[in-house]
């Protein structure tokens, strides 16, 4: 299955359809105290072959 993203219009769209504006409103009703304040330490990503 190939993987076709979406074009600006359709993500605008679907953030009308939800009353939002912008993606970072999903986020609104999350608790501060809750957010992450640092990035994961997570490794980089690897090759297809490195894995």
């Amino acid at each position: 299955m190939r993987y076709i993203p979406n074009s600006p219009d359709e993500r605008t769209e679907m953030l009308r359809a939800v009353g939002l504006n912008a993606p970072e409103e999903l986020f609104d009703s999350i608790p501060a105290d809750i957010l992450l304040k640092n990035p994961l330490n997570i490794p980089g990503a690897l090759s297809e072959m490195e894995l």
